[in-house]
């Protein structure tokens, strides 16, 4: 069954959250997933 995550994350640590987006799309690939959108300074526009 197809689903899709859509996460808003507000970073404090941006050493640790590089970390994080260094390992966690490994994880997500492993079980099959695929990351169709990512930004590292998103724009908000509302």
């Amino acid at each position: 069954m197809p689903a899709y995550v859509i996460a808003r994350v507000d970073i404090t640590d941006r050493e640790q959250y590089r970390k994080y987006t260094a390992i966690a799309p490994e994880a997500i690939i492993r079980y099959g997933g695929r990351i169709i959108a990512r930004s590292v300074d998103p724009v908000t526009r509302e």
